[in-house]
């Protein structure tokens, strides 16, 4: 069972794991479940690219997961990895997608909260595993949801600056460049892409056809430090979003 062979495979790893301190991995990945092409095979791959590596993620933050991927896929790959969802139920809401957090250890905070002013039932999930505060979201949509998605990544930001441990956020913002100024404390924070040299070739996450944009964000406050920031392009066929991965060491 394909289940099994993960979860093998990742208790392995981890007893390999060294004792001393290593960088913390973060992935996080919109999985673009509302489409219905291929998904079975799509959410399959999926799992499979995101656990099946050495090092696997410490935290996966996913983002557009619809309740057909999460039964038949998700839900099950990630428990059999030895991983903690939050929410407990993901699929315990109005929503037909929704975004969730995947953590290694047990979190001593862990809540998906809702949006009051999304008119797309968005939450923002959050967990605190060992003093890390990990936040995901999938922000409001559409340029029509400008206002409400500034007030989004608003609130992500405060919450980041307001942890007196390492913050991290990873999520697929929908932010639009000329919306940046507005989102009072974005200068406080370390974006991953950025400290890494913001690449080029790794601006783009989303891509639609003629259209490209850098939804997809990692933020950090300044006790988590980026190492660095690598965008999986060979896995740009299973979804319009390219999955992220950043490395942090805690500081301080």
């Amino acid at each position: 069972m394909a289940g099994g062979l993960v979860g093998e495979a990742l208790r392995s790893q981890s007893a390999m794991a060294p004792s001393s301190p290593a960088p913390l991995l973060f992935t996080t990945w919109n999985v673009a479940g509302l489409d219905d092409r291929r998904l079975d095979e799509r959410s399959e791959a999926q799992c499979l690219a995101l656990l099946l590596r050495d090092p696997a993620p410490d935290v996966i933050s996913l983002q557009e997961v619809v309740r057909r991927s999460w039964h038949g896929h998700f839900k099950h790959h990630l428990r059999a990895a030895g991983y903690t969802v939050v929410p407990a139920d993901p699929t315990d809401t109005g929503s037909e997608y929704f975004s969730l957090l995947a953590v290694r250890g047990a979190p001593t905070l862990a809540e998906s909260v809702p949006l009051k002013g999304s008119r797309m039932g968005r939450r923002l999930v959050r967990a605190v595993v060992d003093g890390w505060l990990f936040l995901g979201l999938h922000a409001e949509s559409e340029r029509a949801g400008s206002a409400e998605r500034i007030r989004q990544c608003t609130r992500v930001v405060e919450r980041l600056l307001a942890h007196d441990g390492p913050a991290v956020f990873g999520g697929d913002t929908n932010l639009r460049i000329e919306e940046e100024p507005d989102i009072e404390g974005l200068d406080g924070l370390t974006d991953a892409w950025v400290a890494a040299g913001s690449a080029k070739l790794d601006r783009a996450t989303w891509r639609m056809g003629r259209y490209s944009a850098r939804y997809d964000r990692v933020w950090s406050n300044a006790r988590a430090r980026p190492l660095d920031f690598v965008v999986r392009h060979e896995l740009g066929e299973l979804s319009d979003h390219l999955p992220i991965d950043v490395r942090f060491a805690r500081e301080g």
